[in-house]
């Protein structure tokens, strides 16, 4: 006898896949946390953080046929792009951009808010893989260009959403 499959829509299937990609994320922070410690987490969550976000922008390029962004302006395009895939209705943003600079700001953020359900010691270490992340991200986009990502504010750190500020330095990178 055949056995058949459930159906599932692919928009169901895409969340599933969501959470459980942030399932995963957590559930290796916390065994990392249980051996080695809050600090000793943190500072491999950054590492793997990092190191994923450039496997993430990778990915993204090759399905959007490129082998980096156009500029500075399609840098941020990428970005948002698949922070929209990844986190889906789950990310509460807004992004303006102007003169070689780009503001972003997050009110909700699914991995915060998943630190703060574990409940552990700090509620930092999201923002510190975060701080890694986008430059991560803007390095691999753009690999020839000097963006300054600053973060102004950050919910990790007490702050009601998080405040991020990018700055082209060297303004060739922007066709547009």
């Amino acid at each position: 006898m055949d056995v058949e499959k459930y159906f599932v829509p692919p928009e169901i299937k895409l969340k599933i896949l969501r959470r459980l990609l942030l399932a995963w994320d957590g559930q290796w922070f916390l065994k990392i946390y249980l051996e080695n410690g809050i600090n000793k987490a943190i500072e491999l969550n950054r590492k793997v953080r990092a190191s994923f976000g450039k496997i993430e922008m990778k990915t993204i390029l090759k399905f959007l046929g490129k082998k980096e962004a156009d500029d500075f302006l399609d840098a941020l395009k990428i970005i948002l792009t698949y922070s929209e895939i990844f986190f889906g209705e789950g990310l509460k943003e807004e992004h303006c951009f102007r003169n070689g600079s780009a503001e972003v700001k997050i009110y909700r953020c699914p991995a915060f808010e998943g630190v703060k359900k574990a409940g552990l010691e700090r509620i930092d270490q999201a923002c510190i893989a975060c701080e890694s992340l986008w430059k991560t991200w803007i390095k691999t986009l753009l690999p020839k260009s000097n963006v300054e990502v600053e973060f102004i504010k950050r919910k990790g750190f007490g702050n009601a959403l998080c405040q991020i500020i990018l700055k082209e330095l060297n303004k060739g990178f922007l066709k547009n």
